[in-house]
């Protein structure tokens, strides 16, 4: 339920005149302002592996289908912790956030579309950078993101290689 089907007011009577993170986020503003201060902001390289799909392996134990997806994981924690540490506040958020991610795709010889709506589905592929920012050390829990903002994918070109655009924001 939004603050403004709560109190029964118009949206515009529940908006904060500071532009500012903390207030916004204090008087229930919604998220995702792109001129919010982001609090990270980091191309992690790479082909964007799914996170989620599992296998029966016997005796109970259960793995990740892709086995590219322990290479992926290390790569988000790698660049997403180097990024972190570079900033002031080093303790991982514990606060709600908004994330923002743009996936560049490998382009297949003859693509069907100009976007790739293909496999992997996009939740699969946020899935694994909400838990390697975990990992990372950015946020304490991944159950943080309260948000993700405008999530996509775009095949790979000279401008954009490939990998993940990650942004940041408090909510």
């Amino acid at each position: 339920m939004k603050h403004s089907e709560k109190n029964g007011e118009p949206d515009a009577a529940n908006t904060c005149p500071s532009a500012t993170t903390t207030a916004n986020a204090a008087c229930g503003t919604p998220p995702a302002n792109p001129s919010d201060p982001v609090l990270l902001d980091v191309f992690i390289p790479g082909k964007p592996i799914p996170k989620g799909s599992m296998r029966h392996v016997g005796n109970g134990r259960v793995i990740h289908d892709n086995t590219d997806l322990k290479r992926w994981m290390r790569t988000i924690d790698l660049v997403a912790r180097r990024a972190w540490s570079m900033r002031q506040h080093r303790d991982p958020i514990d606060a709600p956030v908004v994330v923002e991610a743009v996936f560049y795709m490998p382009r297949p010889k003859r693509p069907r579309w100009a976007r790739p709506a293909t496999k992997p589905d996009c939740d699969k592929l946020q899935r694994a950078i909400g838990d390697g920012l975990e990992s990372a050390g950015v946020l304490c829990n991944d159950s943080r993101i309260v948000e993700w903002y405008r999530p996509r994918k775009y095949y790979a070109d000279p401008q954009h290689p490939m990998g993940a655009r990650i942004k940041v924001w408090a909510a």
